[in-house]
């Protein structure tokens, strides 16, 4: 009930400024956008309603997240790109038919997303060109996972202080670290953010 208000109070919020924009305004249209994303976030924190087998079908592809990840610590691009194909499939096969409209346009952006990367790096044989597809991989799939869930296992996002220039996360179904955006060279560096 909360989620609805919230959202109701917000949708108000933007409809009100379309309606008292002049249209041709800078300034309206970037306060327009601005209140699309704060919905938006409203509807990432508070998550989607979803059913069951879409639950169940997530889990079975971060199965094959996991996979993947455990590929890029043992720096074994071969697996890393079967893995990345499996994961793939799993995406493709996550039934999305029952989802509402938000959650709906939510995966099929996100999902998008993910599948896009994986194909990437499934065409790379360069461990670090594969790690780069993983990191963007992650962020989306960390979103799918908090909006969507929750799912029937222990996850846990971490993170890496030394990702290129910043910082990098991934999920994984134990608290110990073992980095897969370095490996062997600094498999203990990084931190448990929060348990999903």
């Amino acid at each position: 009930m909360h989620r609805i208000i919230t959202l109701f109070a917000l949708s108000g919020v933007l409809f009100f400024i379309s309606a008292c924009g002049n249209g041709g305004d800078d300034y309206g249209q970037q306060e327009d956008i601005d209140v699309e994303q704060e919905v938006a976030q409203a509807q990432q924190v508070e998550g989607f309603d979803t059913p069951d087998a879409f639950r169940s079908d997530l889990e079975y592809a971060l199965n094959r997240y996991l996979e993947l990840v455990d590929a890029l610590v043992e720096e074994n691009t071969g697996d890393a790109g079967s893995y990345a194909a499996e994961f793939s499939q799993a995406i493709a096969d996550i039934q999305a038919g029952d989802l509402d409209q938000s959650a709906a346009m939510f995966w099929e952006e996100y999902s998008d997303r993910i599948t896009s990367h994986l194909s990437a790096l499934q065409e790379h044989n360069d461990i670090d060109d594969q790690r780069y597809e993983f990191e963007h991989i992650s962020e989306a799939l960390i979103e799918v996972v908090k909006s969507m869930g929750p799912v029937d296992m222990a996850l846990y996002q971490q993170r890496c202080p030394m990702v290129r220039d910043g910082e990098g996360d991934w999920l994984s179904s134990h608290e110990e670290i073992r980095n897969p955006y370095h490996g062997e060279s600094m498999m203990n560096c990084g931190s448990t953010v929060e348990e999903i």
